[in-house]
């Protein structure tokens, strides 16, 4: 058997057959045919096109064994050992093309947090503020959250959490749909953190509120428990404050919500700093902290259940992927992808390389269980197909990034650039 690096380079030729699971009529024939060794994605989808005879061409990718051709053929059989006597299936799927650049939405500064809403993009920041971004780049909302800067954001069946330096969580009534009003109630104050908190998460389900700080806390909050303490009434001691947003005056703070001082349950066992949480399908909790570590907990026991150790600190994870792959990614620039099906000391997990910065976000497509974005202190957002390790575009921010968001087919990036830069799929 012809293992594929000893084909020749100047003229080889190797057998393959395409395969897709697209509709009918862009299926060619599964009949083996023999191609240039030496042809890259480009060639074969002028082979592809040639042979469904279309009337506008259509762009193609390919996958080898589930993995993205980069390259020619023969370097990506080569590099895998793979033979050159066999024939080689090959599925065509379509090539996902460069996002278009989006409106750009001034802040009056730093953006620590997104995340997608019901009426698009909705942010948290350095200012105080929380803001909605409606697609065409307006504002259609704003708030005043914090007299201090916010640095995380989640949106539940609860409604609208935000956290930063103040080191407690409001949560805020959202409208009908899930719109973000312009003077919201607030409906419950969260108080269980002695230091700064920068990650929030809601369950799948919204029963629990997960929240991470810089005391090294990471705790959960039960949703049933806050709307209890929401109707109550209970105000807590402190006077209302403001802040200016923009050139007006933002609204009063709220009077004093009602608050929870007593979480569910305090999940012990990080020594650095928690920076950013995630949760699974399955409904457990990954957490992301400066000890270079990421952690997995049983959220019904407060369990953990794994550890991955990372060499370095910890900024961003996000649960999701394909079969459940967990994205990390901190103060070194490529990301890690873990695969929770191979587990032991000897899986290594897939490392993605493009970044020249440390990386700070990461967020799946709700849609695309293979397209993941990132966001880099680099002043770059990075679009992967998680079935190659290099990425498929670079897109631009504005200066240091710290925040990522899809909403629908929109991803959101900011950072110290005091602007959500938007691209549309």
């Amino acid at each position: 058997m012809v293992d594929a690096s000893e084909v020749a380079d100047e003229g080889a030729q190797l057998t393959c057959k395409f395969v897709t699971k697209l509709p009918k009529e862009l299926r060619v024939p599964e009949a083996a045919l023999t191609v240039p060794a030496n042809l890259t994605r480009y060639g074969l989808s002028q082979i592809i096109n040639h042979l469904l005879d279309l009337e506008m061409a259509k762009p193609f990718d390919f996958l080898i064994n589930h993995e993205l051709l980069r390259g020619t053929l023969q370097e990506h059989l080569s590099a895998r050992g793979a033979s050159a006597e066999v024939v080689t299936e090959i599925e065509y799927i379509p090539l996902q093309l460069p996002p278009s650049p989006g409106p750009r939405t001034p802040h009056d500064d730093w953006i620590g947090s997104l995340v997608g809403g019901a009426q698009g993009l909705i942010s948290a920041s350095y200012d105080g503020a929380v803001r909605c971004v409606r697609s065409d780049g307006g504002v259609a909302s704003v708030f005043v959250a914090s007299a201090r800067p916010l640095k995380a954001l989640a949106v539940g069946g609860l409604g609208l959490a935000a956290a930063g330096d103040e080191g407690c969580v409001g949560v805020w009534e959202l409208g009908p749909g899930g719109a973000v009003p312009a003077a919201p109630r607030q409906l419950v104050s969260l108080r269980g953190h002695t230091d700064a908190v920068a990650a929030l998460a809601f369950s799948p389900d919204s029963a629990l509120l997960a929240s991470g700080g810089w005391d090294r806390g990471l705790h959960l909050w039960r949703s049933a428990d806050a709307a209890e303490a929401a109707a109550s009434g209970a105000p807590a001691p402190a006077a209302a404050k403001k802040r200016r947003v923009g050139k007006a005056e933002g609204a009063e703070a709220a009077a004093p919500a009602p608050v929870l001082d007593a979480s569910a349950a305090e999940l012990a066992g990080h020594t650095g700093a928690v920076s950013s949480l995630s949760w699974t399908r399955e409904g457990r909790l990954a957490s992301g902290s400066w000890d270079h570590s990421v952690r997995i907990w049983d959220a019904e026991t407060g369990a953990g259940v794994d550890t991955l150790t990372t060499g370095k600190a910890v900024y961003a994870v996000a649960a999701g992927g394909p079969g459940g792959a967990l994205a990390v990614a901190g103060a070194e620039a490529p990301l890690r992808l873990w695969d929770p099906r191979e587990r032991g000391e000897d899986v290594a997990p897939q490392r993605l390389r493009g970044h020249a910065g440390w990386v700070s976000a990461l967020c799946w497509h709700g849609g695309r269980e293979h397209l993941l974005a990132s966001a880099s202190h680099d002043g770059t957002a990075r679009l992967w197909d998680v079935r190659a390790s290099i990425p498929l575009h670079t897109l631009a921010g504005e200066g240091k990034l710290l925040a990522a968001a899809w909403a629908g087919q929109v991803l959101g990036v900011g950072g110290e650039g005091r602007e959500v830069v938007t691209h549309t799929l």
